[in-house]
């Protein structure tokens, strides 16, 4: 999804939170749904030494990363077991920055789905540690 969709989506969800939990509940869960997507910038100011967020959400918006090993680290299963710890063993804050990090990944995960891509995405750290970055699959052999 778009940042302008994950800021829809979070604003709504975090409304009725705020509504039936408290404003801070709200916020935080806003708060996890949009700042997931930090770990986009991160890596594209790291890969392309370019520090202008204007760019880099126009590379993402472009689906230019389709075209590179781009790992988002917080759009990893390793985080998604991180979040979904935060929902299941915590409260307050954390329970509604981990909640706010799940919304975010089920819609992506709904939408890399509808658009065929969803095993396209680079979804375990684990698995870039071990590969040092570069995806097995997409490896081209000595001869070819």
């Amino acid at each position: 999804m778009f940042v302008k969709q994950h800021i829809l989506v979070g604003t709504v969800a975090a409304a009725v939170v705020s509504w039936y939990v408290s404003p801070q509940a709200g916020l935080s869960l806003l708060a996890g749904s949009v700042l997931i997507d930090a770990d986009h910038y991160l890596w594209y100011a790291a890969e392309f030494k370019d520090g202008s967020l204007n760019r880099a959400m126009k590379f993402f918006d472009a689906k230019e990363a389709d075209h590179y090993y781009c790992l988002c680290v917080l759009h990893t299963i390793e985080a998604i077991a991180v979040y979904i710890a935060g929902v299941l063993l915590t409260h307050g804050t954390v329970f509604w920055i981990s909640a706010g990090c799940l919304l975010h990944m089920v819609f992506d995960v709904a939408q890399s789905f509808l658009d065929g891509g969803l095993l396209k995405r680079k979804w375990s750290l684990i698995r870039a540690l071990f590969f040092c970055g570069v995806d097995p699959l997409q490896r081209k052999t000595e001869n070819g």
